[in-house]
């Protein structure tokens, strides 16, 4: 069975003049994420035993996973568009590095926010209740059921992009 074209080659002109353009600023973008958020990791890396320090250490990590995702999805997106459609296993190339994209990009970005959400929490406890203590019980099963909602909907994406052309990933070569 053969699976189907991502970039039909009526769009692929459309494709390729989109990519031309924001591919590279995006790929800035993240270096410099990537950059600030090694000073941030560099920074905290040495106070981890402490709960607020572990998540914005963690934040910074999940930063640098979605910077990561999302050079690679855009470097390979600009290559594509500047090499042409005829390229040998283009849509094989644009369907792993899709994957790739949808869990490095996407669940570093999920994985952020809930830590955000989570040291908001926590900082906004500490406010209306200085002397009280954290319980480190109930932070830890919120962290287990956030990382198997996360793996569960991450597997659910993978299985849909494999409906819709799984095949060419796995015959990826260069």
């Amino acid at each position: 069975m053969e699976a189907p074209s991502i970039y039909p080659p009526e769009n692929f002109k459309l494709f390729k003049q989109t990519y031309q353009y924001v591919a590279p600023v995006n790929i800035s973008l993240s270096l410099l994420v990537l950059l600030y958020n090694a000073l941030v990791i560099s920074y905290f890396y040495q106070n981890c035993r402490k709960l607020t320090p572990l998540l914005f250490f963690l934040i910074a990590l999940s930063d640098v996973i979605t910077a990561v995702g999302h050079i690679v999805f855009d470097s390979a997106a600009l290559g594509l568009a500047e090499c042409g459609e005829s390229t040998k296993n283009y849509d094989s190339i644009m369907m792993f590095c899709f994957v790739v994209y949808r869990v490095l990009a996407l669940g570093g970005n999920s994985c952020s926010v809930f830590l955000n959400v989570l040291l908001a929490v926590l900082r906004t406890e500490k406010v209306v209740a200085p002397f009280r203590r954290t319980n480190m019980v109930l932070v830890k099963v919120a962290g287990v059921m956030w990382g198997l909602l996360l793996m569960t909907l991450t597997l659910g994406d993978c299985i849909i992009i494999g409906y819709l052309g799984w095949e060419s990933v796995l015959s990826f070569k260069l």
